[in-house]
């Protein structure tokens, strides 16, 4: 439709599907997980290691158990590392870890990724190099954090950008970011 919302979660976390999952079923919304794969049964180390509360990333048994016309499953990588930094061989090693995971649990994965931390290489010829490698692993599609609204079709399916909402945005402010992207306070 002209008017459509893609509504997407990172991490996958245990919250997720006691909060998100229930709320999206009531009012029959579908939203894209983002998985990283490394985490399945764990917490979010990446999070904890600054300081912040551990958040407990559902297993692959909570995942193979959501209704996927509800909630389609994506990457989010298999570490969930920054993935600017990281060298084509390393870039390939955790797509290929995570392609291990997804074999042996048995998950349906969508072709898309949303970067972690909304980081990917900004230079060339990084960047080409960075979506060319992409799509040699089967992704489709690149979502970052760019807090602007995305109009599609999109001028470049390699970066998306998504509007962060966080749990604190009531929703006026929800509301405001759908229509026009981040808050902006002068």
């Amino acid at each position: 439709p002209k008017r459509s919302v893609v509504l997407t979660f990172d991490d996958v976390t245990v919250s997720q599907w006691e909060f998100a999952v229930p709320l999206l079923i009531k009012y029959g919304f579908k939203a894209v997980f983002f998985v990283p794969f490394a985490y399945l049964g764990q917490n979010d180390a990446w999070n904890a290691s600054s300081g912040a509360a551990a958040h407990p990333i559902m297993t692959a048994e909570q995942l193979r158990a959501l209704d996927p016309n509800v909630i389609e499953l994506a990457h989010h990588s298999y570490a969930h590392p920054r993935l600017a930094t990281l060298t084509s061989e390393a870039l390939q090693q955790d797509f290929d870890q995570a392609q291990q995971v997804m074999a042996a649990e048995q998950l349906s994965i969508f072709p898309a990724l949303a970067y972690p931390y909304g980081n990917f290489p900004r230079q060339q010829p990084e960047q080409s190099r960075f979506f060319t490698q992409l799509q040699e692993n089967g992704i489709a599609f690149g979502f970052r954090i760019g807090n602007t609204v995305s109009r599609f079709p999109w001028s470049n399916p390699y970066i998306i950008p998504r509007i962060d909402i966080k749990g604190e945005d009531h929703l006026l402010r929800f509301r405001w970011k759908l229509r026009w992207g981040r808050l902006r306070l002068w």
